[in-house]
Parts: structure tokens; sequence; C-alpha cells
């Protein structure tokens, strides 16, 4: 017998969990893009995290409703990814900080994301000098836009990060008019009772 690795995981039946949606635009609409939203009001690391963890699990949705009933440990779902992230290279930061939010370290060869967060900076006169990479100037702090530091020491703002995330995904799947998820006639699966 396999290991939850090899040959057999790949057939292994799928369960799906009913949550009411009834299609993946609602899923879209209520999760992702509601959590996208609460983040671009509130650009705190809780809401990063928050907005983080749908934006790349969408694609699981997404390849769920292509393929209804197909295990995500096959052969053909790492093609998708690594087809999605060569679309949209961010994907794969949003994918770091996603995991590493839900595991805390990562032991993927390919971890991009050394850093999410903020820092500090003092505002006001000149006379700032810092205790602990910690600016003090007259006591006046200043936070950060939270950034996205990479393995190779570039920085990216966060909410920039995730804007092209949202726009990649609303731009390939989430703006079709043929019905193809939004649950119309040409669904391959509903997402509701009557998935596989």
């Amino acid at each position: 017998m396999e290991g939850s690795s090899g040959p057999t995981a790949s057939r292994k039946a799928v369960q799906y969990v009913d949550f009411g949606f009834t299609s993946l635009q609602e899923f879209w609409a209520e999760i992702v893009v509601a959590a996208y939203e609460k983040f671009k009001t509130e650009p705190t690391r809780a809401n990063a995290i928050f907005a983080s963890v749908p934006a790349w699990h969408v694609h699981e949705w997404i390849w769920h409703a292509q393929d209804p009933g197909k295990n995500n440990r096959d052969p053909q779902f790492k093609k998708f990814q690594e087809n999605l992230i060569a679309a949209c290279p961010e994907l794969a930061w949003i994918r770091d900080v996603a995991d590493a939010a839900k595991h805390q370290s990562l032991s993927r060869a390919n971890v991009k994301v050394r850093r999410a967060a903020s820092g500090t900076r003092s505002v006001g006169p000149i006379g700032t000098f810092a205790v602990n990479e910690l600016a003090i100037n007259d006591g006046k702090l200043e936070v950060t836009p939270l950034a996205i530091t990479l393995s190779d020491g570039s920085v990216h703002g966060f909410a920039e990060v995730l804007s092209r995330v949202i726009d990649y995904w609303r731009t390939q799947y989430f703006q079709k008019t043929d019905n193809r998820f939004s649950g119309g006639a040409n669904t391959k699966c509903p997402l509701s009772d009557s998935c596989p």
C-alpha cells in the first residue's frame, strides 16, 4: 500500500464540504473579495493574513469547479499551480504568506517570502536616534505600510502585491460571461448538493 504521497493519493475520492455556496462566483464575492476589501479599508497585519488565505486558496475552488471530483494531489494540479504562478508571480508570494500564517514555518524548496510585516519610522524634527532598530524622535513613531520582503532582498508593498493577485483572478476567472463558474447551465460542479 502506498503512502499518502504515492500513486494512490491522486486517485482518492474527494469529499466536498457544503458551505451553501451555489457557485464559485458566490465564493469569490463573499469570501475573497470581502476579505480583500476589509484589508483595503484596514490594512492591518491580521487583515493581510485574512485576505491572503482565500486569495491563494481560491485556485483550489477553481480547480474543483473545472474538474469536479479530481483530487488536488493529481499531477495535473501541480501543473495547474505552476501555470498560475508563471502567469502571476505574486501568487507565489501570497501563497507563502497564507501557508506561513497557517503553519508558521515552511519547508518547501520554493519559498520566496522572508518577511511580511510593517516597520516603524520616526516623524518630526531632526534629532532622531535608533534604539534596537526602533526609531525614536521626541516619542513620535509612525508605522510604515505592510511590505513583503523576498529571499532576494527585494521589498514590495503588501497592498500592491495583493491588488495584483486580485486583479489577476478577476481578469482571468471572474469576468467571464459564459457562466462557466457562475452556477449556470455550463457549470461542471455547481458547488451544491449535486456535486460528486
